[in-house]
């Protein structure tokens, strides 16, 4: 699956980071304590679908 984000040259094997025209995300996995995603974007309509897409593909949950 892929989304459209280029990744941004500090992601790592713990962290992805990634961007594309109006959006941005940052995905982090925290050894033992789970993970953590923050998306931004110009639109609150694309953070909701960029998140239902997580929330429907990866059984994360929003909050």
């Amino acid at each position: 699956m892929s989304l459209g984000f280029a990744a941004l040259e500090f992601s790592d094997d713990v962290s992805f980071s990634g961007e594309k025209p109006g959006a941005a995300i940052s995905i982090s996995q925290y050894a033992k304590e789970g993970m953590s995603m923050v998306i931004t974007a110009n639109r609150q309509e694309e953070v909701d679908r960029i998140g239902a897409v997580f929330v429907q593909n990866f059984n994360v949950r929003k909050v």
